[in-house]
């Protein structure tokens, strides 16, 4: 481990660090960071811990990390995997590994392809998914883009534009391990317009809804118009 004119920290071994405001962060091996942290830029390729709470302005994971506290970043790229325990909040958010938040997720353009599990809300302006997520709570965003490689489930869904797809290339790994095409469950999706395929939902309101094929919907409710695949089930339908 070595400082550099008390502005970088660099770590490529085994080492405890303690907490500050630094320019730069990295670990390249494995490291914990005792205290809150603020930093313009912090690179984990090792495995990295950090204890207090993490303000950064662009983060990059391509080992793993565990955050024990909140974390809020500007940009931040996961590759690897990612634990965060508290809340994140992230404006620009893209990740191609494994992220876990124990608490609420708040950002601005979310883009994942990978694993995603937010145990309370995910609220962002643009999100946009391909693989799998579960989210305890609400998800909510002015556009939605999901496709379903996986099975993928959230309490609520609501949003200005949703759309969800299956996988039509190739093969999924819900298929491949246990015969049976991804779904997206929910108990309720509402939006202005919505196009849904394999997805569950005991109540589905929008504008202008579609209910694709691979659905199971409970109750419908539209506002202006509802088209249906002939191989959705809707079990009951109303024009608000």
């Amino acid at each position: 481990m070595r400082m550099e004119n008390n502005h970088d920290l660099i770590i490529s071994g085994t080492a405890k660090a303690a907490g500050g405001k630094y320019r730069r962060v990295e670990i390249s091996g494995s490291a914990t960071v005792n205290g809150d942290l603020t930093c313009d830029y912090c690179r984990i390729s090792g495995s990295g811990k950090t204890d207090g709470d993490v303000k950064v302005k662009i983060m990059k994971v391509s080992g793993t990390s565990h955050h024990f506290g909140n974390v809020e970043a500007q940009a931040m790229d996961v590759s690897g995997a990612c634990h965060v325990d508290g809340h994140l909040a992230c404006e620009d958010l893209k990740a191609s590994g494994s992220l876990k938040v124990d608490k609420h997720f708040t950002g601005e353009k979310t883009e994942v392809n990978g694993t995603l599990t937010i145990k309370g809300n995910c609220a962002s302006e643009h999100f946009t998914i391909k693989g799998s997520f579960k989210i305890g709570e609400m998800l909510n965003a002015d556009t939605i883009e999901i496709m379903l490689y996986q099975n993928a489930s959230a309490k609520e869904i609501g949003g200005s534009t949703i759309q969800v797809r299956k996988e039509h290339k190739g093969f999924s790994l819900s298929k491949l391990f246990n015969g049976l095409q991804p779904m997206l469950s929910a108990d309720v999706i509402e939006g202005d317009d919505i196009s849904l395929e394999n997805t569950k939902a005991r109540v589905v309101r929008g504008k202008n809804v579609h209910i694709g094929p691979g659905c199971m919907i409970d109750l419908v409710e539209y506002y202006e118009e509802l088209t249906q695949d002939q191989e959705a089930e809707v079990k009951s339908f109303k024009k608000l």
